[in-house]
């Protein structure tokens, strides 16, 4: 009976703080921080407070569906721990014989001489208990750059401290064997390559903003971190997957909650190793929201770049785009008949439905290859943040280098390639701060949406000029560059904490997502319209709807997993009684159950000699200042429908509606007429 008791206490000291189950977004992020904790030193079995049992602990974990990882410092030893008082002669030691310390956290500890074939034994076995006894499946390996010190006399110095690290990672490597995740931290950056599978690129994410003594580079700190983070986002997904270190959302810390949307910003659009490092179930609701909206990783598709990495020290200008290849991975899992729901095509009557296809088929014909990459359901676009570094409030603004497709807009791209020089920025410029050239040829319109705030503004593009594409260098394309800073809608940045009359507050980000606004068919006569100083290059065709934003993902658009619009069909018969109907329909899957949340969509009119009565009435005291009637205002409003309409709607600018939506983590659907 004791022996059943022991058991049973033993099985619920396991289970006691894991949740019986979570959004699959959340399975192995939460499973690593729960069991970071568990082990000090690995052989020693658990230190005072810690678990009984690791094999109990791995299994409870398990059971509940997630992925279980541990904490290990293979080549670290702490000074007091019975490893050094029982195996002094595995010390890495100076010329002196003095123990080498090999760094600072919070106390300084000793390394491991790994370059001695018994350390390397102990360091297999270690690592094999882990994985095969204890039963963890992913290992975040710290202090990696222990093995590494300089002033050490080693066991074996035939070898570099380069070939001895390959050794010892290589036992590690082995001892894990195949299936098992490899996260590297204090990991030297040549060395590690090809050794893990991600690692840490930046400091630790301390809990307030800037680091406890004046260093840009190592010591914890929210700002370290993220800048670390951002000047090597070029080793993301080529060398390994970056880490930015976890996120601290709880309220206990001293970062501000626009910090946190700063440091999520940049992790979010990273798409690496999304970390999470609280009790997420108590967390406040402002904080809950932030992680939701990091869920599913973004970890496909383009990679995020900094704009201005060789103009500042700390770039305040992020790009990243979306397209098919983000989206894919994103769903496809977890929605196995995404791919399929991306093939319909339909035609209905008079009216024509479009559905842009985001998995193995080809693109439908109206929304052609953008920039070397697929469209998805809602075409290729381009989220820009911007950050400010500074203690003080400041104008942060920038000239952002956005690629359109030559197919699209024929034109601008016939303007760029005929005046080449003209509309590019000054090589010398700010690219955060100044303007650009005249513009060359027309200009092109753009939906830009505020993720935090929910502003929403069409910006027209101060120049064009040919570029070429980051991810095939030998293939040019047309670039729009376009301006973004506040204010965007005036009234949605009074609502923010973050602005302060046009300036962004200290140690804040603004995220947009940026759409270039397209048309049923490619302009014609935009050179001409240009000439006469069309602002959209004399359009023809009818300005299609769009997908702006939403609240819920913090790409504005990866939750969208089908997006279908239908608009009357050409030639049918107008008569001042008769308005043809005009609909979008889209589903919405973010794995995760969406309480309430809102998305912004551009609904256009077909033609101006069909908009309603109603309607008109209500563009005009819009721009007027003035108050349209009840009446008018809710004849004009859009009807909509579908599983995922929460019951309300409300105009954001003219033309653009937000939409309150909620669905269970199987999605829903949300259907617009107007």
């Amino acid at each position: 009976a004791a022996e059943a008791a022991a058991e049973a206490e033993a099985e619920a000291e396991a289970s006691a703080g894991i949740p019986e189950s979570l959004p699959p977004s959340f399975e192995e992020l939460r499973a690593a921080a729960a069991a970071a904790a568990a082990l000090s030193v690995p052989t020693e079995g658990p230190t005072e407070g810690g678990f009984s049992d690791l094999a109990l602990l791995s299994g409870a974990i398990s059971a509940r569906g997630f992925r279980a990882g541990v904490w290990l410092a293979p080549g670290a030893a702490d000074k007091h721990s019975a490893l050094a008082r029982d195996r002094p002669e595995w010390i890495l030691r100076d010329a002196e014989g003095r123990a080498v310390n090999a760094g600072f956290c919070g106390k300084f500890y000793h390394t491991l001489d790994v370059s001695r074939p018994d350390v390397l034994a102990y360091v297999s076995a270690t690592v094999a208990t882990a994985v095969h006894e204890w039963g963890f499946r992913y290992l975040k390996l710290d202090f990696l750059h222990s093995p590494l010190v300089e002033t050490g006399v080693r066991f074996d110095q035939s070898k570099t401290r380069a070939e001895v690290f390959a050794n010892f990672m290589d036992t590690v490597r082995r001892a894990a064997g195949p299936g098992v995740f490899l996260l590297g931290c204090g990991l030297p950056v040549g060395p590690g390559v090809g050794t893990v599978h991600a690692a840490r690129v930046s400091a630790d994410a301390g809990p307030q903003w800037l680091p406890m003594a004046n260093d840009k580079h190592n010591i914890p700190g929210a700002r370290n971190m993220l800048r670390n983070a951002v000047t090597r986002l070029s080793l993301h997904r080529r060398l390994w997957l970056n880490d930015p270190d976890c996120l601290l959302l709880r309220d206990t810390t001293a970062l501000t909650l626009t910090e946190v949307e700063a440091i999520a910003t940049v992790v979010g659009l990273l798409g690496g190793p999304t970390i999470v490092s609280d009790d997420i179930p108590n967390l406040s609701p402002d904080r809950m929201r932030i992680a939701a909206a990091l869920l599913p990783i973004a970890s496909h598709g383009p990679r995020a770049r900094a704009a201005d990495l060789l103009q500042r020290e700390e770039p305040s200008v992020v790009v990243r785009r979306f397209d098919a290849s983000s989206a894919l991975r994103l769903h496809e899992s977890s929605h196995p008949q995404w791919a399929k729901a991306q093939a319909m095509q339909t035609n209905q009557g008079a009216s024509k439905t479009r559905h842009a296809r985001g998995s193995s088929g080809a693109a439908a014909s109206w929304l052609p290859k953008q920039a070397g990459h697929t469209p998805g359901p809602l075409g290729p676009w381009d989220a820009v943040a911007l950050i400010n570094w500074h203690w003080r409030p400041r104008e942060v603004r920038a000239l952002v280098s956005l690629p359109l497709d030559p197919a699209l807009y024929p034109a601008a791209a016939k303007a760029a390639a005929a005046a080449p020089g003209k509309g590019e920025a000054d090589p010398e410029a700010d690219p955060a701060t100044d303007q650009a050239g005249e513009p060359a040829g027309p200009s092109v319109e753009f939906h830009v949406f505020e993720f935090w705030s929910g502003a929403y503004a069409r910006v027209s593009s101060t120049a064009l000029r040919l570029g070429r594409d980051s991810e095939e260098p030998g293939k040019e394309h047309v670039e729009a560059l376009v301006e973004l800073g506040p204010p965007l809608d005036e009234a949605a940045h009074a609502r923010s904490r973050r602005r302060r009359r046009n300036k962004l507050s200290p140690h804040a980000a603004l995220l947009y997502a940026v759409r270039p606004v397209r048309f049923e068919s490619p302009p014609k006569g935009a050179a001409k319209g240009a000439a006469k100083g069309a602002a959209r290059g004399a359009a023809k065709g009818k300005e299609l709807p769009a997908y702006v934003g939403s609240d819920i993902h913090f790409s504005a658009g990866l939750e969208v997993t089908r997006f279908a619009y239908s608009l009357p069909a050409k030639g049918a018969q107008k008569t001042p009684t008769r308005v043809d109907e005009r609909s979008i329909s889209l589903t919405l899957a973010v794995d995760r159950a969406v309480a309430l949340g809102h998305v912004w969509l551009s609904l256009p009119s077909s033609e101006a000699s069909l908009i309603k009565p109603a309607e008109r009435e209500v563009e005009k005291a819009a721009s007027t200042g003035g108050a349209a009637s009840e009446a008018a205002s809710e004849a004009a409003a859009p009807s909509v429908g579908g599983s995922a309409y929460a019951g309300s709607l409300e105009r954001a600018a003219p033309g653009v509606w937000k939409v309150a939506v909620a669905f269970g983590a199987d999605g829903g659907d949300l259907v617009v007429r107007w």
